[in-house]
């Protein structure tokens, strides 16, 4: 396959993302969520067309501001519905909808995000 027929372009993975996974955390007053830190990874991100099927799939909707992020795939590491990603470039917080593995390349992940409100401020 030749680099143009690709639907992203793998040198344009310049946005660094972070996963992060949520947990709840006993104080005295209760309980607080926190936020650890998974794992740090380079990502290409492309806004998404609502017609797509996977992201319909994954719940897009008109009504909240969904994003795509490619990135290359780790042994050890598969993204899951329930981990939230940072971007670090613009400090923008997302919850991911699914991940799916690329056919081609095989070594990609797609993962589809939900863009969280600005007052969103996790406790890390």
């Amino acid at each position: 396959m030749t680099r143009r027929n690709r639907k992203f372009d793998i040198g344009f993975m310049r946005n660094r993302i972070s996963f992060y996974s949520q947990e709840a955390v006993m104080n005295a007053h209760g309980s607080t969520m926190s936020y650890n830190l998974l794992i740090t990874r380079f990502a290409s991100k492309e806004s998404n067309n609502q017609s797509q099927f996977y992201a319909i799939i994954a719940g897009a909707s008109f009504t909240n501001q969904t994003v795509l992020f490619f990135t290359r795939s780790h042994p050890t590491f598969f993204p899951k519905k329930d981990m939230f990603v940072k971007n670090e470039n613009d400090g923008v917080w997302y919850k991911v909808l699914s991940a799916q593995p690329l056919e081609d390349p095989q070594s990609f992940y797609r993962i589809v995000c939900e863009k969280l409100e600005a007052s969103f401020i996790p406790i890390l």
